[in-house]
């Protein structure tokens, strides 16, 4: 699936997933109690706090593409790492608080009655249904960088997996081992724990300004690099500004070159960077003037040529300045006059 930058289709990605969200809430939670599956309930559970907490993403979203003003020059961009940060705490408090629960209670979890076969097919369906919402919202993570969608798209492929593990679950106190189901439960508080820290501490590296991606900035370096006019790549960095990148270059070009012809320079490497780069928001380039070097035959040339314009230097003849009158001038032995 191909995607275009734009908040529009950002948006439509996050409507589809909260809608998404709910349906696996009631759908896991009514299996849950049909059943007597308690794997099956929790995983209802997390879908009812996952929806919610995609509210508070969709609200990021509206935000975050609000175009920037004197205020915020550089725009809303970074209030998707807060929502992420928000989500993440959510999920992982909630699944600990349930983990810790449960494992003081762990006796309880095992049913006289095993779940019914009905529960397998409800796993089964509801792992497949979050898998392919994940390649959905990765696909429209990626090509929007949107960190709030990236995060919503591991939220799903951790439901993928605690499907998987529900599933089994249900499987072997179906067979006998009544404890199963209880601790596919645990199974799954480990893995959204496990998501759920993992989204806030990327998206609060993010907020500390983590760079951009390194082969970027080597592909950035070596455009600039292949201009005839730079001569050196003094210093480059850039930083993550919510779905968007700034770029800081420091680059050293023929001292020679007029302001007029460095700027054309300047500007022509800023369009190529954007063209390359959509994601590139911000370029601040700094130039610094230097002396080009020669090539040795230039420099050998230059000194044969200085040698024989000395005076007195070997080949060379001395020049008397005629006068006026086309003589040349003569001293007197006395005065000093001529």
């Amino acid at each position: 699936m191909k995607y275009s930058h734009c908040g529009q289709c950002v948006e439509q990605a996050v409507w589809g997933d909260m809608f998404f969200t709910l349906g696996q809430a009631v759908i896991r939670s009514g299996f849950g109690f049909v059943t007597g599956s308690v794997a099956m309930h929790a995983q209802g559970v997390y879908s009812l706090a996952d929806f919610l907490t995609k509210v508070l993403n969709l609200v990021s979203i509206k935000l975050a593409n609000r175009p920037p003003n004197s205020r915020f020059p550089f725009g809303y961009g970074k209030i998707q790492f807060i929502s992420s940060i928000i989500i993440g705490v959510v999920l992982a408090g909630g699944s600990g608080l349930f983990l810790f629960n449960n494992l003081t209670n762990l006796q309880n979890l095992a049913s006289d009655t095993p779940p019914s076969a009905l529960a397998l097919l409800a796993a089964a369906l509801s792992g497949v249904a979050s898998e392919l919402m994940y390649r959905f919202l990765n696909c429209a993570s990626h090509e929007n960088n949107n960190s709030a969608i990236r995060a919503a798209a591991l939220d799903n492929r951790t439901d993928a997996f605690s499907s998987v593990a529900v599933f089994f679950g249900i499987l072997f106190s179906m067979l006998g081992f009544p404890l199963a189901d209880g601790l596919a439960a645990l199974g799954v508080s480990l893995l959204v724990l496990r998501i759920g820290v993992e989204i806030a501490y990327d998206a609060i590296r993010s907020l500390l300004d983590v760079s951009m991606p390194q082969e970027q900035l080597d592909e950035v370096e070596r455009m600039a690099n292949r201009t005839p006019e730079v001569l050196e790549v003094m210093h480059i960095r850039g930083r993550n500004i919510g779905d968007r990148y700034e770029l800081y270059l420091q680059l050293a070009m023929d001292q020679d070159l007029t302001l007029a012809v460095s700027h054309q320079v300047a500007v022509g490497l800023k369009r190529t960077i954007r063209g390359r780069f959509e994601r590139v928001a911000h370029i601040h380039l700094e130039t610094t003037p230097r002396e080009k070097e020669k090539s040795w035959l230039v420099e050998a040339f230059k000194e044969a040529v200085d040698d024989r314009s000395e005076p007195g230097a070997s080949g060379t003849h001395e020049v008397a300045q005629a006068d006026g009158r086309g003589a040349f001038p003569r001293e007197d032995s006395q005065d000093g006059t001529t």
